[in-house]
């Protein structure tokens, strides 16, 4: 079956290829921006190869998924959450629960993805294919990415130490003088 119904089965299959390698190329440039780096840096090359090295990608060229397309809507989506303005800040929850959908919409039927650590540790023991000694990674890899962001935060950020000072609401300083 084509992914464009209304063309040839090949013509279809490398359209489909170009329009996702040329959408995750784009995702790729639009980090390097976000992250104030340019097309000349040692970032370039190295994140391309890094995101087409990726088994998600070669499946997605392989097997024509819309994953690149999907990748620059969420690096998009990013970066309009990261402009600073306060009004974008409640998209993030959006963000979260349309990515959450995708996999379940996705990656649920195709590989039977597990998202609950709960539901995969208790099926690991059960298994008997050895899943247990890979259990570990799909609990210890949140924690250190977690550790990585919060030391890396204010590096890439700066750190605001004015915000500090103050009440959390305006309103508690009325209530104090």
């Amino acid at each position: 079956m084509a992914p464009f119904g209304y063309l040839p089965f090949a013509e279809s299959r490398y359209l489909f290829i170009a329009i996702n390698s040329a959408a995750i190329v784009l995702a790729a440039y639009v980090l390097l921006r976000m992250f104030k780096f340019s097309l000349n840096s040692v970032a370039a090359p190295v994140l391309l190869l890094a995101m087409f090295c990726t088994e998600s990608v070669t499946n997605t060229l392989v097997f024509t998924n819309i994953n690149g397309c999907v990748l620059l809507a969420e690096v998009l989506f990013l970066r309009w959450l990261l402009d600073g303005r306060k009004s974008h800040q409640w998209w993030a929850g959006l963000a979260i629960g349309l990515t959450l959908t995708l996999i379940h919409l996705i990656s649920i039927p195709i590989s039977n993805t597990s998202v609950n650590p709960a539901r995969s540790t208790a099926v690991a023991f059960f298994n008997g294919n050895g899943a247990p000694a890979q259990l570990w990674l799909f609990w210890l890899a949140p924690l250190v990415g977690a550790a990585i962001a919060g030391i890396a935060y204010p590096f890439l950020f700066g750190r605001n130490e004015e915000l500090a000072d103050r009440p959390v609401r305006d309103d508690a300083l009325e209530e104090v003088g």
